[in-house]
């Protein structure tokens, strides 16, 4: 996949600790079931799919936000 354009970085502490990591994608990328964000951590890696992947709109047109869930010694 192409690099696409980070919009922002934020977390969530809900049930869990999440990282969210929004992304500005093209629509080519919003439209291919195979689009991913891998994020790599403490020897981790960790694909979120684009089915996870939730629209920002406050964050601008074509903004999607993917998390991933972390332990808190791993942020």
């Amino acid at each position: 996949m192409k690099s696409e354009r980070n919009k922002t970085i934020s977390t969530t502490l809900t049930g869990n600790i999440g990282l969210n990591f929004y992304v500005e994608l093209s629509v080519d990328a919003i439209n291919d079931a195979e689009t991913y964000v891998q994020f790599t951590y403490a020897d981790k890696v960790v694909k979120v799919p684009m089915a996870e992947a939730v629209a920002a709109p406050e964050q601008g047109e074509n903004v999607y936000r993917f998390t991933c869930e972390l332990t808190a010694k791993n942020m």
